[in-house]
């Protein structure tokens, strides 16, 4: 019997996920786990991890008008991930092309506000939402269309955050993005 196929996943944790864990010290490890995104290894790596992820999310694109308004949402954003990154890159581009910028919201559901004000005050196209965003339950600020009253098409990001999630969960949140959303990476 094959155990990789008869057997439940490993689940791993986060120490900075656990109720113990201060504040600052949370800060620090989400801090880390931005500079895997945003850094390359010389030789190894040709561009950034967030680089990569642009590089999707602009393929994904391709598929709409130029001009049409989406908002990037990235949920579980922890101290803001490659998000920033993945803004100016892809926002970078669509100017070369002639294309609107898009705007892009930080969420999670522990919100690193001290962060993304941060980031907010280095890119204009970078906003947050400043409670506590269930990815299963989305409030409205981050679903497509007329049910959120912003009339923007969403594009929900998920950057390295699907371990957090048991199964049951992971698929409520799948369900939730097909339901409430344009597309997802």
């Amino acid at each position: 019997m094959d155990p990789t196929v008869t057997q439940k996943p490993l689940r791993l944790f986060e120490i900075d996920d656990q109720p113990f864990m201060p504040s600052y010290a949370r800060g620090k490890v989400q801090e880390l786990l931005m500079a895997f995104w945003t850094h390359r290894i010389p030789i190894i790596q040709p561009v950034t991890v967030a680089e990569l992820a642009a590089d999707i999310i602009l393929d994904a694109l391709k598929q709409y008008p130029g001009d049409m308004e989406f908002v990037i949402c990235d949920f579980a954003s922890g101290a803001g991930g490659p998000t920033p990154t993945i803004e100016r890159v892809v926002n970078n581009i669509r100017k070369r092309q002639g294309n609107k910028p898009l705007k892009f919201l930080l969420s999670d559901i522990k919100p690193n506000l001290g962060e993304w004000k941060k980031h907010k005050v280095a890119s204009p196209y970078i906003d947050y939402v400043e409670r506590p965003v269930d990815a299963a339950n989305p409030p409205p600020e981050v679903i497509s269309g007329g049910r959120s009253g912003h009339g923007k098409k969403v594009f929900r990001l998920y950057c390295l955050s699907f371990h957090h999630f048991d199964d049951p969960l992971a698929a409520k949140i799948l369900q939730s993005s097909m339901e409430t959303a344009d597309g997802f990476a």
